[in-house]
């Protein structure tokens, strides 16, 4: 009677292995249609807002290097602000009324380095 519970386990133990084989671990195909994006995001300092080139240079809290990021005129970036931050009130955000000097949180692709948020941060005490 013991082999009728061992024999379903031993087939058990024998199928899974090759049922966890066919796992992947993701697509590799980036911007490609079901593909992924890997995104980033980081908190720190504007150091300048340029919309004529479409780029912004942010410093880094963690690390403390400047990272320059491209505005993708293509995609639709999320502005946002904190509550208690000087942008809070308003309804409508462009990225002009962003400038040096303010903490903000940025989400961007680390593929081409395009920007998908800029979040402007409540001012620390």
């Amino acid at each position: 009677m013991k082999w009728v519970r061992v024999l379903p386990l031993l087939a058990l133990s024998a199928l899974l292995p090759s049922a966890s084989w066919a796992q992947g671990s993701a697509s590799t195909g980036a911007g490609m249609p079901g593909g992924f994006e890997i995104l980033r995001q980081v908190d720190g300092v504007l150091f300048a807002v340029d919309t004529a080139k479409g780029v912004i240079a942010v410093d880094e809290k963690k690390t403390g290097k400047r990272l320059t990021l491209r505005i993708d005129p293509k995609l639709k970036i999320k502005l946002a602000a904190d509550k208690g931050s000087p942008l809070a009130d308003r309804r409508e955000l462009a990225l002009s009324d962003f400038s040096a000097g303010q903490t903000v949180r940025v989400a961007f692709r680390t593929s081409d380095m395009a920007v998908t948020e800029l979040k402007l941060k409540k001012a620390e005490r």
